[in-house]
């Protein structure tokens, strides 16, 4: 699979920090959830503003919301992680009951054991996991 999102991903190279840049072309409502179909209220779309070594961007809060106010990277700071094209792959969860940091955490480090040795030829960026679960707008819709 290759990445689709609608943010890049940043890694501080002193911290490891990893941290979502929204990418232009989306657009968010004014609780930095994307805009749903037929909503009218205000929206703002997320730039990147490069000048010199810094870059003025969007980022997204811990809840997967857009966050409202711009920050500035220095980028000699930072490296590109993730972008769109990168090889990544989609680790499975088993369904073993509850899905427990523990469950995740083993998934991932079986997935980072078996690639490399079983399919050397892919350049992977990373590997993520995808489920309703983990959907906070499901989340808040079920409150």
């Amino acid at each position: 699979t290759h990445f689709e999102s609608a943010y890049e991903v940043y890694r501080n190279k002193k911290t490891g920090e990893a941290m979502p840049i929204a990418l232009p072309g989306f657009q968010y409502m004014e609780d930095g959830k994307r805009v749903k179909k037929d909503y009218e209220g205000p929206v703002l779309e997320p730039y990147l503003k490069q000048e010199g070594d810094t870059l003025e961007c969007f980022t997204f809060e811990e809840s997967g919301r857009l966050g409202m106010t711009p920050i500035t990277l220095h980028l000699p700071d930072y490296e590109k992680a993730l972008k769109t094209g990168d090889q990544i792959i989609s680790v499975h969860i088993p369904a073993e009951g509850r899905m427990t940091p523990e469950l995740v955490d083993d998934a991932f480090r079986q997935a980072e054991e078996f690639f490399p040795k079983y399919h050397p030829e892919l350049d992977i960026k990373a590997y993520m996991c995808g489920s309703w679960l983990l959907n906070t707008d499901m989340q808040e819709d079920a409150v």
